[in-house]
């Protein structure tokens, strides 16, 4: 059985992989056109409820009792269900309207291969 340390540190990685893509967005939010502003502005507004409900559903398990933490681990994984279908479908959507197939990552392998390839030259 996992126990809730390491639980809690899991989910918190995968929490923090997708906080750095909905920083992504913003990145690129600043960066696009005044539409694409607009469209990934919205993405992230409609994500803070969700990532809200995660945050309190993993802090109430953190914080439960060894016993109560496992009853509370169902909301916490609910939780992240949501905020990660959420996260989904926003991005398709926007991929949908802006007619693009992928979000930059950051340090992706194609910029780093990029600046590398002309920092040789």
């Amino acid at each position: 059985m996992v126990t809730r340390e390491l639980y809690v540190e899991k989910i918190e990685a995968q929490f923090k992989k997708l906080a750095s893509k909905v920083e992504d967005l913003r990145d690129q939010a600043d960066r696009g056109s005044k539409e694409a502003k607009a469209r990934l502005d919205r993405i992230s507004k409609e994500l803070k409820p969700h990532e809200r409900a995660f945050r309190q559903q993993l802090n109430e398990a953190r914080s439960a009792s060894n016993e109560a933490w496992r009853d509370l681990r169902g909301g916490v994984e609910a939780a992240w269900r949501d905020l990660k279908d959420a996260y989904d479908k926003a991005i398709s959507s926007h991929r949908r309207t802006a007619g693009t197939k992928s979000i930059p990552r950051r340090n992706s392998a194609r910029t780093t291969g990029a600046k590398r390839s002309s920092a040789k030259r």
